[in-house]
């Protein structure tokens, strides 16, 4: 098609499902009708990237739909998000027309709003959408202002839990602490992957604390194996494995996007060597897996 026959084609679908979703009635009918308006406005991108209006009122419905709890609504929409993300990112970090500011700004600012009812592995698609977003950004430092705000609530918490930690290291052995550390790291992980060197800024304030998570909880998964706990069947065992896993995930994304080997070999790569020796002297069925960063 021609960009005249695209745009009158899709404008077309689009208020056609629109009024097929306010005419309808039920949470089934209307999830189908959704689900078909997050498909197609994923397949468009040029004709998203061409009209921001269009692209602006795209993303708001997206929002509404990750506050629609029927099934398969939310997933649906961060998926979408996240196509979107991709795919027209230097679109939310331009100063648009009658926009006082980059809408990746309100975006970030309304993130914690938007993401209230998401399942954490929602939240995930949409912390990674937002990352891609902020990778596009032109000037350095604003990307790391932007990428130091999208990271702002869930590092207060994270500096809550050190300082927990720090009164009481058995306060990481409860259960929703490990849950809220997982999900930091998942989310650091995602993050990385997707803006790039700039995340060393970021990472340079909390590295050796989550070294120092690494390391307790590498000791306490020894400690459980040795009394006799089984792999195969202790969840928190496994759990404290996902979790040293996904830090040297972690960790290996950002060494796989670093741009300067200088600042890797000085200040990243040292600390490193207390995790060799935590291999070391750990049991064999509680060392990680050294393949990881072959």
């Amino acid at each position: 098609m021609s960009v005249d026959e695209e745009r009158q084609f899709l404008v077309t679908v689009i208020k056609d499902l629109l009024s097929l979703c306010e005419k309808k009635r039920g949470k089934d009918n209307k999830a189908i009708v959704a689900a078909n308006i997050m498909y197609v406005v994923g397949q468009y991108p040029f004709f998203l990237k061409s009209h921001w209006k269009f692209l602006k009122t795209v993303v708001k419905k997206l929002n509404e739909f990750m506050h629609e709890c029927h099934p398969g609504v939310q997933d649906m929409a961060c998926e979408t998000y996240l196509k979107i993300a991709q795919k027209c990112k230097e679109e939310f970090v331009k100063l648009q027309p009658s926009e006082e500011e980059p809408y990746v700004c309100v975006v970030i600012r309304t993130l914690s709003h938007e993401s209230v009812l998401l399942e954490q592995h929602q939240k995930l698609i949409f912390f990674e959408a937002v990352g891609h977003m902020v990778s596009e950004e032109p000037n350095l430092e604003m990307r790391g202002v932007l990428l130091t705000k999208l990271m702002e609530e869930l590092d207060l918490h994270w500096k809550e839990i050190m300082q927990e930690t720090f009164r009481d290291v058995l306060y990481l052995k409860m259960l929703p602490v490990i849950k809220d550390i997982d999900f930091y790291i998942r989310v650091n992980q995602a993050v990385a992957s997707t803006v790039g060197h700039i995340y060393y800024a970021y990472l340079g304030n909390n590295y050796n604390d989550i070294l120092n998570v690494y390391k307790f909880y590498s000791a306490l998964i020894s400690e459980q194996l040795k009394a006799g706990a089984s792999m195969e069947m202790d969840a928190a065992v496994k759990t404290l494995k996902v979790i040293r896993k996904n830090i040297l995930k972690l960790i290996q994304t950002f060494v796989q996007f670093s741009e300067d080997s200088h600042l890797l070999s000085s200040m990243f790569v040292p600390p490193l060597s207390q995790l060799m020796l935590d291999y070391g002297i750990n049991i064999p069925d509680a060392r990680w897996n050294c393949l990881l960063f072959a």
